[in-house]
């Protein structure tokens, strides 16, 4: 008895396998059309996800209502742009983020189309908050340009017809003194000659120096920046360069190293010439990249400087700072103020280029085409703006893509959950570029293995299918159900026998 029913055991399972063997085909076939009938595979590690194509379409922004009031503004600025200059050329500013990868998902961002911010960032708009509906309206200024922008970033937070070439003024200087201190030490000897001495036009700012007379590079970049002196602005571009010339062929080249497209320098000293132009946007790019330089940051925040005597002259020159935002003992004194550089000329205007630093936080401002009388009150309004509307947000926190960076600026009260960014390839690094409002914000390079699919694998997978799929087509359905027949069949078989046995 026991013996029987062992062996209708093994019967059983005998005929199990074959019907399971028979729905092998079957279930491969119903695998094969759910694979590629779907737009994401998945996987249990998270290693990698593959977008749908209408991902393009669910996240895109109203291009056509944009483009109704970018036409609107375009026409203003062009014609404020004119007014405020006609000696200014106007540049071309257009940029676009070249090698845009496919954007990925993220704890803290969501991905945005590269093609809509690419649009966006080569604007130039009056000013942000006339057509960036969720950007903090600015103080309304009488000045004809003006930026706010913070440092660490490049994030600007302010922006009045910034990208408007107009007369620099005294700020050319912050790049004479910048390119000063990158080409020789400050202990380096410059020694002034005619093209210097005999180079200051009537009136023009100077410390009265003589042919022959001996100064330090450090002597001389506190002359450029507290006295405005131009005698010595002019001896320190031939001394870097060999001559005027071709210190202000250095200039252009410099800038645009920075990424200043809208300037054309034709001086050291900022002294009117109507084929010499510069933006705000571009001066604060230069202020940026000087602020870099420690020497810089010190001399520009001096008050006063003592040169001792000379080889020429008869005792001490004691120079007083003409930027007044540092002076603790007047009225537009600013608490936190780093330093800059402000000057008036009758083709320019009143003119600042300063930076500040509060909460952690650095902020640059330029004025161009300024007032006398309100130009530093400007300046501090505009200031004030930038360190009480904006906080600096740390994403590398919750974001374990990021590499490095991931420092961001946005208005108070704003998360990430709120920002968008878009993923560009560039020296071998993917940057990653976060936007509020369609501005940017800040960056980041994140790591590439966890920023983009995992291309090998997924090849590899879709190969091992296409494999099991062509095996597959290749056999004749026939012994399958052959099989299955005759497992159907021994199942029968086994219930009548087990029947019979269960009875005795």
């Amino acid at each position: 008895m026991r013996k029987k029913l062992f062996t209708h055991l093994l019967l059983a399972c005998l005929c199990l396998s074959l019907s399971a063997g028979s729905s092998v085909r079957v279930m491969a076939e119903e695998y094969e059309e759910e694979y590629d009938s779907s737009g994401e595979e998945s996987y249990d590690d998270g290693s990698y996800e593959e977008y749908d194509e209408s991902y393009s379409d669910s996240d895109t922004y109203q291009e056509d209502t944009y483009d109704s009031e970018y036409d609107g503004e375009q026409e203003d600025a062009s014609a404020d742009a004119q007014a405020v200059s006609d000696a200014a050329e106007d540049s071309a500013a257009d940029s676009s983020a070249a090698g845009a990868t496919e954007p990925t998902s993220a704890p803290t961002a969501t991905a945005a189309d590269p093609e809509t911010h690419q649009a966006v960032q080569a604007d130039n708009w009056e000013n942000y908050t006339t057509y960036y509906s969720d950007w903090p309206a600015g103080p309304d200024i009488s000045a004809a340009s003006a930026i706010v922008m913070e440092d660490s970033t490049g994030t600007i937070l302010y922006a009045k017809n910034m990208d408007t070439p107009v007369d620099p003024g005294s700020a050319v200087k912050i790049l004479t003194v910048m390119l000063a201190l990158e080409k020789a030490k400050l202990t380096d000897e410059v020694t002034m000659t005619e093209t210097g001495v005999q180079g200051v036009t009537e009136g023009g700012l100077n410390i009265s120096s003589q042919v022959g007379e001996i100064f330090t590079i450090e002597q001389c970049a506190y002359a450029v920046i507290l006295a405005s002196a131009n005698d010595v602005a002019l001896q320190l571009a031939e001394h870097i360069s060999g001559s005027v010339d071709a210190f202000v062929q250095l200039m252009n080249s410099r800038a645009a190293e920075l990424g200043c497209t809208g300037s054309h320098f034709t001086n050291p000293t900022g002294l009117e010439d109507p084929a010499q132009y510069s933006t705000a946007h571009d001066l604060a790019m230069i202020m940026q990249t000087a602020l870099r330089n420690e020497d810089f940051r010190k001399i520009i925040s001096a008050t006063t400087y003592t040169i001792p005597a000379t080889n020429m002259s008869g005792g001490d020159r004691t120079l007083s700072t003409s930027f007044s935002m540092v002076n603790t003992a007047g009225s537009d004194y600013y608490s936190g103020t780093l330093g800059g550089k402000q000057g008036y000329t009758g083709t320019a205007g009143a003119t600042i280029l300063c930076a500040a630093q509060r909460k952690g936080m650095t902020l640059i401002c330029a004025i161009l085409q300024g007032t006398s009388d309100s130009v530093s009150y400007e300046a501090a309004s505009l200031l004030d703006f930038g360190f009480g509307t904006f906080n600096i947000l740390s994403l590398g926190n919750d974001d374990f893509d990021i590499v490095t960076g991931g420092e961001v600026v946005a208005p108070q009260g704003i998360t990430a959950a709120d920002m968008t960014y878009v993923d560009e390839e560039k020296d071998s690094q993917i940057i990653r570029t976060y936007f509020y409002d369609s501005l940017p914000i800040g960056t980041a390079v994140v790591n590439p293995q966890q920023n983009s699919i995992d291309e090998a694998a997924l090849a590899a997978d879709r190969q091992n299918l296409e494999e099991a799929k062509a095996y597959s087509q290749s056999k004749s359905i026939l012994p399958y159900i052959l099989i299955g027949l005759a497992g159907i069949g021994l199942m029968v078989l086994w219930f009548f026998q087990s029947k019979k046995i269960i009875k005795k």
